[in-house]
Parts: C-alpha cells; sequence; structure tokens
C-alpha cells in the first residue's frame, strides 16, 4: 500500500490489525472508564479508524454513524443501567452482589 493516506503504513493486514487494536481499545475504555473520562480519546480513536478503512477503501457510513451517536450521547451511570428492572439482583451475570 505505497499509496497509504492514514499513516499507519505497511501492506492491508497491517491496517485491519490496527482496526483490531483500535475496536479493543474502545471496548477497553467504554467498559472501564467513565463516559466523560474517556469521551475525546473515544472519539480520537474512531476518528482513527475511520480514516484506515477510508485508506482501505472501504465504507466509512457505519463507523460515522456510530461516532456521531457517540459523540451525542450523554453518559450512563451504572447504577441506572438496571434501573428497569428493579428485581434483578445480578446473581446471573456475575454482577457485585450487595
Amino acid at each position: 500500500m505505497s499509496d497509504c493516506t492514514c499513516g499507519v503504513g505497511g501492506d492491508s493486514d497491517e491496517h485491519y490489525d490496527r482496526i483490531r487494536d483500535i475496536d479493543s481499545e474502545i471496548q477497553r475504555l467504554r467498559y472501564s472508564e467513565s463516559h466523560t473520562n474517556v469521551k475525546s480519546e473515544v472519539i480520537s480513536l474512531y476518528s482513527a479508524k475511520i480514516e484506515i478503512t477510508d485508506c482501505l477503501g472501504g465504507d466509512t457510513t457505519q463507523i460515522e454513524e456510530i461516532l456521531e451517536e457517540y459523540q451525542n450521547a450523554p453518559g450512563i451511570k451504572y447504577s441506572t443501567q438496571w434501573s428497569s428492572s428493579t428485581s434483578w439482583d445480578g446473581s446471573s451475570h456475575g454482577v457485585n452482589k450487595r
């Protein structure tokens, strides 16, 4: 890929490896840190993923939609995630019990 525009360089396998790394990092950040602490970093990672996908000639529409949705989403407090199920105690999912 001599005409690489995203800065990853190398062949397409390196680009796909970088996309997988970005996906893993986004997932790790979103589920281990608060939304306000990681929002700018996650947005940056989504932007890099869009750039790499575009460099590969792929369709970036879905990634752009996810990025836009993420940018506009308020953070969700962990304590409110299960509010619709007041009787649920978390026992079947390995969640910390109280």
